[in-house]
């Protein structure tokens, strides 16, 4: 019996063109492949593109000639052979029908193989399938081109067509590729299915129509009645229309437009008007989003606004991609550049009810990006805000909505422009709904528009509000922000900072010249760029605007800083949007810091916003305006002294491994800030606390940084050592080192970066290893408070005043909110700085907390917050500030003097100044324009100088010895040595000049030798005693005496200059010259130099020494034969004026003491003068909390005048007794009641004691003067020789400043002599202070030393001894110098520290003397000076004997 097989129904094995879904009715055509509809489905569709690929080959026959002629590619034709609209037009009508073709062709392809074949595989039709795709990209980019050069004919003479091209060009260069497109459109489809939800069943629906039998036949008969071609019933018109309309649909659905209406086949009704809307005298239109209900209440700007929407500008987004911002942040890059794929639901596009709940309810907040503590129930973060912010009104939320679809359409509109296919329709339309409505738009250009409307950039989103925000207006040219100019200095400051911070990067300057010298291939707007000068358009220029969709669209994105509803409308419409990814969109630091003070008060309805800093400290600091991006306090936890004790003493020493690490934090200031200025300062003052390092955010440059040995943060050391620690530096492993790689690595590792120059890096760190992160935070805000000068609790609100004072809380819902126009409400600056406001402040520094309503509560350190005396301080560290007219927009410089020239230089500065020539007269013209405010070397001015405010001399480079004679003898000298070379003389005149070498001295040194010389020791010191010298009187605080200095320094000058009209009247002076030269066995030139700094000899510049001393000392012998050339000059025009000086009045300078302090050091002084230092030290309070204010405004002046000038620098050490033994502080002395001045307590004297040279003198062992002088008159007098019983005197003194002596500190010493402030700054002297313990020997010592020098020299051969200090200090130290032989100096001079007494038995012979010895005071190393206002010369016995005790001390 046979078996029964069931028979199966062959199935349809086509899918349905509506849903894609595999048919199930019975396959009867086709061999059984089909069902009936779809045989005859898949036949239409078949011959539809067969007839249209005919076409297709029909057209290419009919191409135009310029095709036909062309030989290049046609995706790269530029087209710029078409001269007339009338070409272009023709040529666009063939490439749009050869695209439109080549879609319907492509797409019929597809659709048949995808919904009838799609069992098979057939390789051949997919490789013309690939051919087609290509060949309709090919027409596409042509297309493209075609516009773009139909554009240019049309509207070449429009003012905005140059930057529109510019924007469709940016927009060219990062598009996306096609097939990268296909995938985001499917994702795009994706993730907005429910909205197509019911296009899809539109579709349905009338496939199943289009099903039914009797509709099939009635089509079939009508079909072979009309006798048309199988292809006419051809779905493929359906479904481009379809697809448009799907692209149609999504950009109205991200633009919340309301769709139009639509026939029962889901085809949109005809409009019944296509005229615009009613437009004002801007031409605006109205109608494209959603009205605002007519309730809402909107500020008065807003109601201008919705009166003229297409006015409103808006920022010309260029539709940057993100690659564009790639380089700024790590988390834009990913935020921008994110991949549909992976995050479907991320851009997914809100509608207006999803919002109004998420506002109405408040957003919760994501705490996950916050790394420490975050304290609540503060002002700023209230309990009842700490999971959801707070909840906007319903009448607030439809104002933001409204805004928000406004928004929404320029958005568009920017994006609509930035393509080249789609400008032409934007600018025929009135409206976005007549503009998507225009059949002339390629499908593929709605589906690139729509996939950049679903997903705009942050930037692009930023830029639509904030032109939004400004209305139709275009920002001034006045802005405020143009703080990121090039940092106008003398160029020798650029060449000192690249030798100082070498191994910290090159200074820019130096970059660009080294690649124009090179001959590089760098541009000129390169070579600008690198120099940080602008080149860009004038405003002129810029603002312009067009007509897109019916709106008014700005050229150029607002580079203002935006309003804070247009970021309150970004932070609604970027809701998942990260804080640090705002930050990058600030255009300058003031929109950044209101931007961080409005989400501090929880100003916006952002989930990731708050506490964006990573916790409270980090953002108490930000609030202050130093803005943490890196930081590593984890010092104390890797901060280890590993120890291992040796077995046996004779087998193992001590082994360790030791490794030590500090704190640091990277941070951003403020570019060119007043506050940022105080606050480097101050840091650069505190390098016992903390080090600074600052680089320009424009260039990259230093601008401050400590020695390379101080910028390690982590080092080790393993090793065998008997005490465990060796303290030597050497030893260390640096393991990390804020250097170049330390910079890369902090950019690397940020989370945020800003999307503008003009700000400061700031590098901290400890400087001792292992601290509390606490001590690194106290620090800087202490320093941040007196930078903003804050005096008081209230004071901490001031510099937020003009953004608090415009906010107010709302008490039920705890929203912050803007204040309405003429609401009468409290503003959170009344409410938390008012009188009622009380606070938690500490007592001091170190007490307890206490709650008061008081700014400053009694029993609270004045100290505590910024004073009088700090301010007293200031007005010394920031003078140029105090002046009238001075911006406040300058960048930071350091303090500035001589000796910080000198010292930053590492070479002569005479030879910095003429490298710097050099390179300002070979200077490129790009650099030369540039820097042409600084070529001041030639007393030029630059074309940039228009500042006013500021000196020429500030300008001016500083140059040593400037209008003296450091390589060329004076005018004086010169002239007389002329005529003594060429006049006749006798024989033992000419035998003199012989023995001085008169015809071998040089005149002046050329170019040439001083080049030869330039790395010399004698330049360098000859080039540093100017420096020394003017950095001395800087730090002289006596009163008037700077003015003083200068009068007698320009006569001395002035003689010097001056040239006789009869020289041969006065050659006398000459020959006394010459006669002393040869007195003191010296010749007048030396082609040696001894480098030895305590040998004044031998050197190139006796001539120099000898007529400077001779004409210092002959202004006071008008009675000699030989000073008659002085006496020539006070008569003329060059010296009448100093005729009448009072430096010619020895009576009227001595009647009156000097109101300077006493030179005594703390080694003489009783205990009684430190009783009350002592008592406040040694007291129950820290000595800093409880030092005496009047102590205060008098230390703190002096110090910061002494810091200016360069005497004193901060110590890199720790304030600590064992590491510095001096303590600054105030007292009066007996000649000076009531009048304070600084005086330092030293506590390390008995390691001076014990430590002194055997050939120490105690004061009080040293020659007294008039005993002296008294002797030398009385001996005078006693001999029988009738001209020597009138003996003239002389007190010849030392210049020394009120607090210091002239006199170098070794680097060795200079620990010995520091000491702290009140304020716990450590500072160390660079000269010997005057209190440091047995001073008073160093200028007795050096005194002595230069006249041992000068007897020996006297006593000696011509050629002068090898000296050294060790031989000059044993063979010339205390009394022995007087027992070695006899010389008439030993009766003629007399010395008591710094004062030295000179007798003569009369005029002639004491000018001798006195010159010899100034000669001898004052020559190499050219450091000392004779002070002539207090030095008595050529004056009697009783003239001596009638001065006050002091002027014989």
């Amino acid at each position: 019996m046979g078996t029964a097989h069931e028979i199966v129904e062959p199935r349809c094995q086509a899918l349905n063109l509506s849903d894609s879904q595999r048919c199930t009715a019975q396959a009867t055509a086709h061999d059984d492949l089909f069902c009936r509809f779809h045989a005859r489905q898949c036949f239409g569709l078949y011959m539809g593109y067969k007839r249209r690929n005919a076409e297709l080959d029909d057209l290419a026959a009919q191409a135009p000639d310029f095709l036909r002629a062309s030989k290049t590619p046609l995706a790269s034709l530029t087209f710029e052979g078409l001269t007339t609209e009338e070409q272009t037009r023709d040529m666009h009508e063939y490439l749009f029908r050869q695209y439109v073709l080549l879609g319907k062709v492509i797409s019929a392809r597809k659709l048949h193989h995808k919904h009838f074949f799609s069992l098979e595989m057939d390789y051949g039709h997919k490789a013309y399938l690939d051919k087609l795709v290509n060949t309709r990209h090919s027409v596409l980019k042509a297309l493209e081109n075609l516009e773009r050069r139909t554009a240019q004919l049309l509207y070449e003479k429009e003012r905005w067509y140059s930057w529109v091209r510019q924007l469709q060009d940016d927009e060219d260069q990062n598009r996306e590729k096609e097939q990268k497109k296909v995938k985001l459109e499917a994702a795009l489809f994706r993730r907005h299915w429910h909205e197509m939800e019911a296009r899809l069943a539109a579709a349905r629906e009338k496939e199943d129509r289009e099903r039914q039998e009797a509709y099939l036949d009635e089509v079939w008969k009508e079909r072979m009645a009309a006798e048309s071609d199988d292809g006419a019933w051809d779905p493929i018109e359906d479904m481009v229309e379809e697809d448009r309309q799907r692209y149609l649909d999504l950009i109205r659905h991200f633009l919340w437009m309301n769709p139009p209406a639509r026939d029962t086949d889901g085809q949109p009704e005809p409009e019944e008007a296509t005229t615009p809307a009613p437009q004002d005298d801007a031409g605006t239109a109205h109608g494209d989003g959603e009205q605002p209900p007519s309730g809402a209440t909107k500020p008065k700007n807003r109601g201008r606004k919705k009166k003229n929407k297409a006015g409103q500008s808006s920022e010309a987004s260029s539709g940057t991609p993100a690659a564009d911002l790639a380089a700024s942040t790590a988390s834009k890059l990913k935020k921008d550049n994110r991949n549909p794929e992976l995050e479907p639901n991320k851009a997914r596009i809100e509608s207006k009810e999803e919002i109004r709940k998420r506002l109405r309810e408040g957003v919760k907040k994501d705490y996950s990006h916050v790394n420490g503590p975050l304290i609540v129930g503060t002002a700023n973060n209230p309990h009842e805000l700490v999971d959801r912010s707070a909840p906007i009104k319903d009448q607030d939320i439809s104002e933001l909505i409204a805004d928000i679809t406004e928004i929404k359409m320029f958005l568009f509109c920017r994006q609509a422009m930035s393509h080249p296919a789609l400008l032409p329709a934007a600018l025929r339309a009135n409206s976005v709904e007549e503009f998507l409505s225009d059949p002339a738009i390629a499908d593929s250009d709605l589906r690139d528009l729509c996939l950049q409307v679903e997903q705009p950039t942050y930037e692009a989103l930023r830029d639509a509000c904030a032109d939004f925000a400004r209305g139709d207006e275009p920002d001034d040219d006045g802005t405020d922000h143009n703080d990121d100019k090039v940092d106008l200095r003398p160029a020798a400051e650029y060449i000192r900072d690249q030798i100082r911070y070498d191994d910290l990067g090159p200074d820019f300057l130096i970059r660009a010249l080294g690649a124009l010298y090179r001959e590089s291939n760098l541009s000129r707007k390169q070579l600008l760029d690198a120099v940080a000068i602008g080149g860009g358009a004038t405003g002129g220029e810029r603002k312009m605007k067009v007509r897109i969709c019916g709106r008014t669209v700005w050229n150029y994105a607002s580079q203002k800083s935006m309003a804070r509803a247009g970021w309150l409308h970004f932070s609604i419409m970027a809701k998942d949007c990260e804080f640090q990814d705002a930050i990058s969109l600030c255009r300058n630091w003031d929109e950044f810091f209101e931007l961080h003070i409005l989400t501090l008060w929880q100003y916006f309805p952002a989930s990731k916003w708050t506490g964006w800093s990573g916790n409270y400290l980090s953002e108490e600091l930000t609030q202050m305006g130093f803005v943490p991006f890196h930081m590593n306090v984890s010092a104390s936890e890797n901060t280890t002294y590993n120890h291992l004790g040796s077995i046996s003493r004779k087998t193992l020493r001590r082994q360790h491994v030791i490794t030590e690490s500090r704190n640091y934090v990277c941070a951003h200031m403020k570019r060119n800030d007043p506050v940022t200025r105080r606050f480097i300062q101050y840091a650069v003052m505190r390098p016992g606390e903390q080090f600074i390092l600052v680089r320009d955010g424009i260039d990259g440059r230093i601008v401050v940084a400590p020695d390379k040995q101080h910028r390690w943060l982590v080092r080790s050391r393993r090793g065998v050592s008997a005490t465990g620690r060796n303290q030597h530096d050497d030893n260390w492993d640096i393991e990390r080192a804020v250097d170049p790689t330390f910079f890369a690595v902090a950019q690397m590792t940020r989370e945020w970066h800003f999307n503008f120059e003009s700000c400061y890096e700031i590098y901290m760190w400890d400087h001792v290893p292992g601290q509390s992160p606490m001590d690194m935070y106290h620090h800087i805000r202490e320093m941040l408070s007196k930078a903003r000068r804050i005096r008081g609790h209230r004071d901490k609100y001031r510099h937020m005043k003009y953004i608090m004072e415009t906010l107010t809380r709302e008490q039920d819902t705890k929203r912050v909110r803007q204040i309405k126009p003429g609401e009468k409400v409290k503003s959170l600056y009344d409410e938390y700085s008012g009188r009622d406001a009380e606070f938690w402040i500490k007592t001091t520094k170190s007490g307890p907390m206490i709650r008061t309503n008081e700014d400053i509560a009694p029993g609270v350190s004045p100290y505590l917050y910024y004073n009088d005396t700090d301010a007293a301080e200031d007005a010394v560290l920031f003078e140029e500030e105090m002046r009238e007219g001075f911006p406040e927009n300058m960048p930071f410089r350091e303090i500035d003097n001589p000796l910080r020239q000198l010292e930053a230089s590492h070479m002569p500065l005479n030879v910095m100044n003429k490298t710097i020539k050099h390179l300002e007269d070979s200077m490129p013209p790009e650099l030369a324009k540039a820097f042409g405010v600084n070529r001041r070397l030639d007393g030029g001015a630059g074309e940039q100088s228009t500042d006013s405010s500021r000196s020429t001399s500030e300008f001016q480079p500083y140059i040593p010895g400037a209008g003296q004679f450091p390589y060329a003898v004076p005018p004086l000298w010169e002239q007389a040595y002329k005529r003594i070379a060429s006049a006749a003389r006798d024989a033992p005149r000419t035998r003199l000049l012989k023995r001085v070498r008169f015809s071998s001295a040089k005149l002046k040194l050329s170019e040439e030798d001083i080049d030869q010389l330039s790395d010399t020791q004698e330049i360098m010191e000859r080039d540093r005693s100017y420096v020394y010298k003017d950095s001395f009187h800087l730090g002289d605080l006596e009163p008037g005496a700077q003015d003083r200095y200068k009068e007698a320094m320009d006569l001395i000058i002035g003689v010097q200059k001056y040239q006789s009209p009869r020289p041969d009247d006065h050659l006398d002076w000459a020959w006394l010259c010459l006669d002393l030269v040869d007195w003191i066995n010296l010749e007048l030139s030396y082609d040696d130099y001894d480098p030895e700094p305590l040998s004044p000899w031998p050197h190139r510049y006796i001539v120099q020494d000898v007529v400077q001393a001779f004409t210092t000392m002959a202004l006071f012998f008008p009675g000699v034969r030989e000073t008659s050339i002085i006496q020539e000059f006070l008569e003329s025009e060059q010296g009448k004026g100093f005729k009448s000086s009072k430096i010619f009045d020895p009576a009227h300078r001595c009647s009156k003491r000097p109101d300077v302090r006493t030179r005594t050091s703390c080694s003489y002084r009783p205990k009684a003068f430190w009783r009350d230092w002592e008592n406040l030290y040694g007291g129950e309070k820290h000595w800093q909390d409880s030092y005496p204010w009047d102590w205060n405004l008098t230390v703190k002046p002096i110090l910061a005048k002494l810091y200016k000038a360069g005497m004193i620098a901060p110590a890199v050490r720790q304030a600590t007794r064992a590491l510095v033994p001096g303590c600054a502080t105030a007292s009066t002395e007996p000649h000076r009641p009531g009048q304070l001045d600084l005086f330092i307590k030293f506590y390390n004297l008995d390691d001076y004691w014990q430590n002194v040279p055997p050939t120490f003198i105690d004061y009080k062992d040293w020659p007294e003067l008039l005993p002296a002088a008294r002797a030398f008159a009385e001996k005078c007098k006693s001999s029988n020789n009738p001209t020597t019983t009138a003996p003239r005197f002389a007190l010849i003194r030392l210049w020394s400043a009120p607090h210091f002596y002239p006199l170098m500190m070794t680097l060795p010493r200079r620990p010995s002599a520091s000491f702290v402030d009140p304020t716990g700054r450590v500072w160390e002297w660079k000269f010997i202070p005057k209190d440091m313990a047995l001073s008073e020997w160093s200028i007795h010592n050096s005194v002595m030393l230069r006249l041992g020098f000068l007897r020996e020299q006297m006593m000696g051969s011509r050629t002068p001894p090898a000296a050294d200090k060790k031989w000059a200090e044993s063979k010339y130290s205390g009394e022995d110098k007087w027992r070695r032989g006899r010389c008439p100096l030993d009766e003629r001079v007399v010395h008591r520290g710094d004062l030295v007494l000179v007798m003569g038995e009369d005029e002639r012979e004491l000018l001798r003397w006195c010159t010899v010895v100034a000669f001898a005071l004052q020559t190499k190393p050219w450091s000392k000076e004779v002070d002539l206002w207090k030095s008595f010369i050529n004056v009697d016995l009783q003239f001596l004997e009638g001065l006050e005790e002091s002027w014989l001390d």
